[in-house]
């Protein structure tokens, strides 16, 4: 039987920030259990880092490399390219994902419903909802993924109030 192959995309799994910690916790677990494919899809993460570090799994960057000024000035041509978005089908096409796994502010991942890519993959997010009430448009794109989860049961309640039937919540997965 084929592994599922799952692409995760957040912040690198090596930087000290919120969404690279988790990154590195989620990661490191899906990966020991043997039943995954993974691939990382790096925001902020550059290729001669992750080498030094022998990530274990599919590590790729999506910082341009050292010295490529071309790709440096495509990714500050569009904010959403720090994210991914510049990059995002290719890797798609190369790794062929069965699950797009995001968890990030909704104005960093919502392009990924753009994609022309997005029939073939299962896309499952966890955009942070610490308000109320979330944009419409938010909304609108959370309703698109074939699964939510939330940070929190706040985040939670907020989805299914204001999503109703639309969204497929499908619990928490609180980093804490």
């Amino acid at each position: 039987m084929n592994k599922k192959r799952v692409l995760v995309m957040s912040e690198a799994h090596y930087l000290n920030s919120g969404f690279g910690t988790y990154s590195k916790e989620l990661i490191t677990r899906l990966h020991q259990t043997g039943k995954y494919d993974i691939a990382e899809f790096a925001s902020y993460g550059h290729l001669k880092k992750a080498n030094l570090l022998n990530t274990p799994w599919l590590y790729i960057a999506n910082m341009p490399e050292e010295g490529n000024a071309e790709e440096e000035k495509l990714l500050h041509s569009n904010a959403s390219y720090q994210f991914g978005a510049w990059r995002f089908d290719p890797v798609c096409l190369s790794f062929k994902p069965d699950i797009v796994l995001s968890y990030r502010d909704p104005w960093m991942d919502d392009w990924i419903q753009s994609s022309s890519l997005r029939k073939y993959f299962h896309w499952l997010w966890m955009p942070t909802v610490d308000s109320a009430p979330q944009r419409p448009e938010w909304i609108e794109t959370f309703s698109k993924c074939d699964a939510i989860l939330s940070y929190s049961e706040f985040g939670g309640e907020v989805l299914k109030q204001q999503g109703k039937e639309r969204i497929n919540w499908i619990g928490c997965a609180s980093p804490g």
